[in-house]
């Protein structure tokens, strides 16, 4: 008898074969998982660090850019001309002497202030602790709250708990900041040269976005390009320039707090307005806790201090809300304060710091998508049920 050859179970030998070898391969690589996981990171950090001089000029680019918007604007209406190239050089020029000279003070005064008020900070820590057992013990302990066996014995544990890890954790803390500050020092190369192309980004900004409109149309057409064209453009509203925005507005409330610190006289004041300044990137949440730290500290020295400290950051926070951020950001995020949290806590549970700075307008980025999917999906619905009726042809006039 002779043998037919089918294609139809060859195939299906072939796809067997196939999937078969894939399982084994994908239970090898699960076998090796570790070894994979690990070269995978190790080259993806090589190149992170290799390109960190790009990112950082993306970066930066598109931070400035907003300020340097407003400077060419500027330029424009005191010159009373039309926007040209010299108007857009000195623009960058004046931004970057701004940027340089912030950079400046902040290598030459700040961090190194900053550095010294955390080595007192930690060297203070034991007579801190001691200072608010003794507070604890002479005020709060007599309290009728605390009278209560099994309030006592958990504040009582807590205490001791800290009491046992506070020489370990400041041991931590010493070693990570040493290897934070080295890690800081060897990216100042990194920064320097982000800076340069940052500045030649925004310089030809306008030529990188019309190279980008055209290789987006000629790719995906007119009517798609524009719509993704309109999508990013949404994404730089509330994204980008939000980030710009509470950029500056952290930078003006340092130097409020800075000068509210110095005039009261609280200790470590570079050190605590850069948490004030920090924390307030955080809607709701921010304030309240950046507002913790300066109160402690004052309080440490008096009860008064401590009132001072308080009524001054709840005037800055007042500035803040009703002058500083309806000025600088004049369009909201548009989320309610439940979305806002619901984001924060999520953020910060996956991602950790930057998860919880960067939620808010991620957030905002997700409700503009849902919004544009909405109004699509409406848009396409009502065209098939309502179809447009193409007007009916002109009769001939017969004579």
């Amino acid at each position: 008898m002779k043998f037919q050859f089918d294609r139809k179970y060859l195939k299906i030998c072939v796809y067997v074969f196939g999937t078969v070898a894939a399982l084994l391969l994908f239970n090898r690589l699960l076998e090796a998982s570790d070894d994979v996981w690990l070269s995978v990171r190790s080259s993806l950090s090589f190149l992170l660090t290799l390109l960190s001089p790009f990112i950082t000029a993306i970066v930066l680019a598109y931070i400035l850019s907003p300020a340097a918007n407003v400077m060419e604007g500027l330029l424009r209406r005191i010159f009373k001309g039309r926007s040209t190239r010299s108007h857009k050089l000195v623009s960058l020029l004046l931004v970057y002497a701004i940027l340089l000279a912030l950079l400046a003070v902040t290598m030459s005064d700040i961090i190194p202030a900053i550095v010294r008020n955390i080595g007192d900070l930690v060297r203070n820590v034991p007579s801190y602790y001691d200072k608010l057992l003794d507070f604890y013990n002479n005020s709060v302990a007599t309290h009728p709250l605390f009278t209560n066996d099994t309030v006592r014995n958990a504040v009582n544990g807590q205490i001791a708990r800290f009491n046992e890890n506070i020489n370990t954790n400041t041991a931590q803390f010493l070693s990570g900041l040493t290897a934070f500050l080295m890690r800081f020092v060897s990216s100042v190369a990194s920064l320097i040269l982000g800076l340069v192309l940052s500045f030649y980004l925004l310089n030809e900004r306008e030529h990188i976005a019309q190279s980008f409109n055209r290789l987006l149309r000629a790719h995906f057409g007119e009517r798609r390009s524009r719509g993704i064209i309109e999508f990013f453009e949404s994404v730089d509203q509330v994204f980008g320039k939000y980030i710009s925005a509470k950029l500056f507005i952290s930078l003006i409330l340092f130097g409020l707090s800075f000068l509210l610190f110095s005039l009261l006289k609280v200790r470590y004041a570079e050190l605590l307005s850069v948490v004030v300044a920090v924390t307030n990137l955080v809607p709701y949440i921010g304030p309240v806790l950046g507002a913790v730290p300066p109160v402690l500290i004052a309080f440490l020295d008096s009860p008064e201090k401590a009132v001072w400290t308080l009524v001054a950051i709840l005037a800055m926070q007042a500035i803040d809300n009703y002058f500083i951020e309806p000025y600088v950001i004049s369009d909201r995020m548009g989320l309610s304060p439940f979305w806002v949290l619901l984001s924060i806590i999520v953020g910060g549970g996956l991602f950790g710091v930057w998860g919880i700075l960067l939620a808010v307008p991620i957030a905002a980025v997700i409700k503009v998508l849902i919004s544009r999917y909405i109004i699509a999906r409406a848009t396409r619905r009502s065209t098939v049920s309502h179809p447009v009726e193409k007007p009916a042809p002109p009769a001939d006039d017969k004579p």
